[in-house]
């Protein structure tokens, strides 16, 4: 028997059954719930209502502003600290560079045609972990230095 619990968001999902059945449908199991999260609107509460942004909420723009990014390597670092801040421990390419897209104002189309090569590099220099297949994760450190950087709880 097998027992997991997803959270994404607001969103959350447990399971408790067959190991097989969770190790055949686990990345089905996380996409539906990002997917659902896409659709679903955050709750609001007068916490979040405060202030404005709440840590996790952030854009991806907010963020890429916050770091100061200036090349497709920075961006891709403020869309892994925007997945990370979501929940997301591990993120695919095609998510990290769908999230780097929506930081619209500092998104250029050079940076698709150059995106394995950012991130061959990052992970070389150990900014990015690759988790396997296509799938990478951003290291402790990195999460931590990105959030300081990018005004954490300010």
């Amino acid at each position: 028997m097998a027992r997991v619990k997803l959270k994404y968001g607001d969103i959350e999902l447990e399971y408790d059954g067959p190991e097989d059945f969770l190790k055949a449908e686990l990345t089905n199991l996380i996409g539906a719930v990002s997917s659902l999260h896409k659709v679903t609107p955050p709750k609001k509460n007068a916490e979040n209502d405060v202030g404005g942004d709440v840590e996790g909420e952030r854009s991806v723009s907010t963020i890429a502003q916050q770091l100061d990014v200036k090349s497709g390597s920075d961006l891709i670092m403020a869309a892994a600290l925007s997945l990370a801040r979501s929940g997301k421990q591990n993120f695919s390419k095609k998510d990290l560079r769908a999230c780097m897209r929506e930081a619209t104002v500092y998104w250029k189309a050079a940076y698709a045609s150059n995106f394995d090569t950012y991130v061959a590099r990052l992970v070389k220099k150990g900014r990015l972990n690759h988790t396997g297949g296509t799938n990478h994760s951003l290291p402790a450190d990195e999460f931590k230095t990105l959030n300081q950087k990018a005004g954490a709880g300010a």
